[in-house]
């Protein structure tokens, strides 16, 4: 099974609840069904329009092009979406953590892979420039939304008259 981790700063319920319905419909049977006709109608458009051409006169596209086109679909979703993994979600600003199965493989990787790159970079451009505040306390605006709230409290509590 196919599992990486990804480090967010703020944004963790969003990315949870959009992780969570990808796996959802990636699951429903209604999707690998819709999966399914999508490849017998495109293999019908495919002999179709093979034999189209050829009564039309122009030049067809050959059977074997096609097919390997077909073929090649087939294996990348056999390869990166029937396959399932897991990503595990850490907020390194707020220290929380959820992990996410049942994704396929392909956004398992591609979000894993991402994500490492980027902590690679972060971790090279904190070292390199010392900044005065790191990107793990900067929070992505963690600051602004205590405030906001700070204010929202102050008004909705204190009555001034």
């Amino acid at each position: 099974m196919l599992e990486y981790d990804y480090i967010v700063y703020g944004g963790f319920d969003v990315l949870v609840k959009s992780l969570q319905a990808v796996a959802l419909i990636f699951s429903s049977s209604s999707y690998k069904g819709l999966f399914i006709s999508f490849f017998v109608l495109l293999f019908v458009y495919i002999i179709s329009s093979y034999y189209m051409s050829a009564l039309t006169g122009l030049k067809p596209v050959g059977f074997l092009e096609w097919a390997q086109t077909f073929w090649w679909a087939i294996f990348l979703y056999t390869l990166m979406i029937v396959p399932v993994g897991t990503l595990h979600l850490y907020d390194a600003s707020k220290n929380r953590y959820q992990s996410i199965s049942g994704l396929p493989a392909g956004v398992v990787m591609t979000a894993g892979v991402l994500n490492k790159i980027e902590e690679g970079l972060r971790e090279i451009v904190e070292t390199a420039m010392n900044p005065i505040i790191s990107y793990r306390d900067a929070n992505m605006g963690s600051g602004f939304d205590m405030i906001a709230g700070l204010y929202g409290y102050v008004r909705n509590r204190m009555k001034f008259e």
